[in-house]
């Protein structure tokens, strides 16, 4: 999950509950790189701890807004792969997998102009063209991938820091159930790598925030208030995990 995502204009204006709901639409455990998939309103109601009327009305406003179409328990959000890096061939690799077996009107709605670009194929054919490239190409990508964290002594800073917040997530809530919280997290920093986000996480911590707080510091929470925790200036004496805050 990019900060691209928290500075959108649109998911800027948006209210707390509807931006909440959004960035679950997006990024949550039954989603997939092409942000077409099969979810019921009643399991985002109860996942997300709304109303089925509150779920109905929000989702007849990104709908309405263009922002998703919503059709026999399948979902298809338009910007989803927009937002993807897929000169990335694993992740295209995997959006063309799920277009191949996309609904048509689904395959329509997404914005897939640059995966065409990129592909060289026109949108008719997304339903039928799964992509080859070579396996050289493909272990290419996965050795970047798997390497791009690490700093010249093979320490994986990125790592190390989902593992200290699932870790400190334990402490603080006994119950907590991280789930694809690891994954979110690692989506949510991976552009601008850990260094920005750990004084961020470490005021996130400490956080009296009701939206926060009502949300037991999950990650959603943190990437959803992540442009104010960029902003503001901490204390010389909060450090990356404070003890007092778990």
């Amino acid at each position: 999950m990019s900060t691209y995502f928290w500075n959108d204009p649109y998911v800027e204006i948006l209210k707390p509950l509807e931006k909440l709901a959004y960035s679950y639409l997006c990024y949550n455990q039954h989603d997939n790189n092409a942000g077409i998939y099969l979810i019921s309103r009643g399991t985002i109601a109860g996942e997300l701890g709304l109303t089925m009327e509150q779920v109905i009305e929000i989702l007849g406003k990104f709908e309405s807004d263009g922002k998703i179409l919503f059709k026999e328990n399948i979902i298809a959000i338009k910007n989803r792969i927009k937002n993807q890096n897929i000169k990335n061939t694993p992740i295209r690799l995997s959006i063309l997998k799920v277009l191949a077996k996309a609904p048509q009107w689904a395959v329509n709605f997404v914005d897939t102009d640059f995966l065409c670009e990129i592909q060289g194929i026109n949108k008719d054919s997304l339903r039928t063209h799964q992509g080859h490239p070579s396996v050289q190409d493909k272990d290419k990508d996965k050795d970047k991938d798997k390497d791009k964290d690490k700093d010249s002594s093979g320490f994986n800073a990125l790592k190390y820091f989902i593992d200290e917040y699932i870790k400190n997530l334990k402490t603080k809530y006994a119950n907590a159930c991280p789930g694809k919280d690891g994954k979110l997290l690692k989506q949510i920093i991976a552009d601008n790598g850990v260094e920005k986000y750990k004084q961020a996480l470490a005021i996130f911590w400490l956080s009296k925030d009701k939206f926060i707080l009502n949300r037991k510091h999950d990650v959603v929470a943190f990437g959803s208030q992540i442009s104010m925790l960029l902003t503001q200036q901490p204390s010389k004496a909060i450090k990356f995990m404070p003890k007092e805050a778990v």
